[in-house]
């Protein structure tokens, strides 16, 4: 504190458990009764660089200006009975006086983070109903702000503080939704976006979640997949490990429909996701007539099939003089015969392809059909 007018204070001081914040105490009178601050007084409070951070820097210095409430001012306390977090609105707020005052009105109040939507009261309590914003809503009643019957005004209340919070949990996948090259290696994570906790108000724990998450492969109605499941309940993370990598190129379904809200109440709505395996398989073929047939109709088309979209193994989309061009070729005999002129037919999908000979299949003749490797799936992959 200056020198000169100023007299010094002495107080006691009390850290939190975080180490950010210090309240100052006047200590008891030689009677063990609570010391107050004099009224209509002014006051400084100084903070000087002893104070310092974790890593070692010191605070600036400074100083805080305040002039307490004449003695026999009113005093006020504003209180809720709601707790915060909530989701309940309107809020209804009770301001008391120690006496009753004149001339307050919803014009006295200082709100910030919502609106008033009813006043009312007289005397000494008065009852506000306050419409929240999302996230902090504060309610105080400044110094001056109603008046007893020898016109002393009110010391300002306590700050009235809570955080409105009307949107449920919600949750993020990894792999992320939509994915469609999911590493075989992948595990799969579900993040709540906030702490959770069971309809008692409990946090979550792994046996409250056993039931509601499931992976499904090939499709939404597919068979359960048999994944091990962990909860780290202090990040919110679920994690989801399968006994073996995932299939190539299947289609897994991720589905969570747990019970939990968050700690203002809201409740989780369920979630899902869909993500693809990447592909490291080769495309399959399957010939129509099969290997070996026999009884062929001479007038047949030759159908070959692939078990995925294909492209030449360049990448590129393929055309019918390609296939005819040497990608499939139809011989007579056996792989050294002679070989037949052929028309095409490309699926629009590029999964399929139908020939037919330019003249029928001769009677009891044997015919080999050659797939070179000349196709490949998305990733590159050539089909053998």
């Amino acid at each position: 504190h200056e020198e000169g007018d100023w007299e010094e204070v002495t107080f006691d001081a009390a850290i939190n458990d975080n180490g950010d914040q210090i309240t100052l105490t006047l200590p008891d009178d030689e009677d063990g009764n609570p010391t107050l601050l004099l009224g209509n007084t002014f006051y400084d409070l100084a903070i000087d660089d002893r104070i310092m951070d974790e890593a070692g820097n010191s605070i600036d210095p400074t100083h805080s200006f305040f002039q307490t409430a004449s003695a026999d001012a009113p005093m006020v306390e504003v209180s809720t009975e709601v707790e915060s977090p909530t989701n309940v609105s309107p809020i209804a707020v009770a301001i008391e006086f120690s006496e009753a005052v004149t001339a307050f009105n919803s014009d006295s109040l200082s709100l910030s983070g919502g609106e008033i939507e009813s006043f009312s009261g007289e005397g000494a309590s008065y009852n506000v109903s306050i419409t929240p914003s999302e996230g902090e809503v504060s309610v105080q009643v400044e110094g001056d702000k109603g008046f007893n019957e020898f016109d002393t005004g009110n010391a300002a209340s306590n700050e009235l503080v809570l955080i409105y919070d009307s949107m449920p949990p919600i949750v993020t996948f990894a792999p992320v939704d939509s994915t469609l090259d999911a590493s075989l290696a992948s595990k799969v994570y579900i993040t709540f976006s906030e702490p959770v906790f069971t309809v008692s108000g409990d946090p979550v724990a792994l046996s409250d979640l056993t039931g509601s998450v499931s992976v499904r492969k090939d499709s939404i109605d597919g068979e359960v997949q048999s994944f091990d499941m962990a909860y780290n309940d202090t990040t919110g993370v679920i994690k989801l490990t399968p006994p073996d990598s995932l299939v190539s190129a299947a289609d897994y379904y991720v589905a969570i429909t747990a019970e939990v809200y968050d700690e203002a109440g809201n409740p989780f709505a369920g979630a899902s996701a869909y993500f693809k395996a990447e592909d490291i398989d080769p495309p399959t073929i399957t010939l129509v007539p099969a290997d070996g047939a026999t009884d062929v109709a001479v007038n047949a088309y030759i159908r070959v099939n692939f078990s995925e979209r294909v492209y030449s193994e360049t990448g590129e989309r393929f055309e019918d003089f390609d296939v005819s061009d040497g990608m499939v070729v139809v011989r007579e005999d056996n792989a050294s015969g002679s070989i037949l002129n052929i028309g095409v037919q490309i699926s629009p999908d590029t999964s399929a392809i139908t020939i037919q000979t330019d003249e029928m299949f001769k009677s009891e003749q044997v015919y080999y059909i050659q797939v070179n490797p000349k196709f490949a799936d998305v990733n590159g992959t050539v089909a053998e």
